[in-house]
């Protein structure tokens, strides 16, 4: 059941990781905007950022570049309003060590994030303070799910290898009254199985998933 679960996971951070980009939904009306997972994962979270922000009366001061902290201050001293606080400065931003291309390709992601919120009429024409932040936040986590999703099968097949080997410690007394030649079959048979299921999950992933989509 835990590798089931995890292959899931799998599955939908990478769904996720390539869901950022919505260039293709600026024709998407009010009215049937949410029949479309990545116009809902843009909208939603935007409008509980937005209500959270004003509710605790926040307010933002943009740095002059992209790697820099922005700043949030909310006038009441409530937990919601010091997670923004922290989350914005610590995490809404490129990682520390991101080189030059990586900065830019951030800030690109920001301003590709407020052109098409606004085209798909999520954001206000005039972009605040606020709905940078919120671009930024909404970089931040796409390249954690990208991260996340590249290393979440490496447990996966850390467990894998663990089932296989108690497997194999259990039929191993079976094994050894079996001629050479049969002993080598099966166990070859073990290995080459384990190694293109893991195969199929890592490697191939998205190959097959595009194969899928076709279909």
């Amino acid at each position: 059941v835990q590798l089931v679960w995890q292959l899931e996971l799998s599955k939908v951070l990478r769904l996720m990781a390539v869901s950022e980009d919505i260039a293709a939904l600026d024709k998407v009306s009010q009215a049937d905007g949410y029949q479309d997972v990545r116009y809902a994962m843009f909208k939603a979270p935007y409008e509980a950022f937005l209500a959270v922000y004003s509710d605790h009366g926040c307010n933002t001061t943009l740095p002059s570049n992209i790697d820099e902290a922005a700043w949030v201050e909310c006038q009441e001293g409530s937990l919601e309003g010091k997670i923004i606080q922290f989350a914005v400065a610590n995490f809404c931003r490129p990682y520390p060590e991101a080189t030059t291309v990586e900065v830019e390709d951030f800030q690109g992601r920001v301003q590709a994030c407020c052109s098409q919120g606004k085209k798909a009429k999520i954001l206000p024409e005039g972009i605040r303070p606020q709905e940078e932040v919120f671009c930024r936040c909404r970089a931040a986590i796409f390249d954690w799910c990208r991260f996340v999703a590249q290393w979440v099968m490496v447990p996966w097949c850390s467990m894998l290898l663990g089932i296989c080997t108690v497997l194999y410690f259990a039929v191993e007394p079976n094994l050894v009254t079996m001629a050479p030649v049969q002993r080598r079959e099966a166990v070859g048979f073990l290995v080459v199985g384990a190694v293109l299921l893991v195969s199929r999950l890592t490697v191939f992933a998205d190959y097959f998933s595009e194969d899928v989509d076709e279909l």
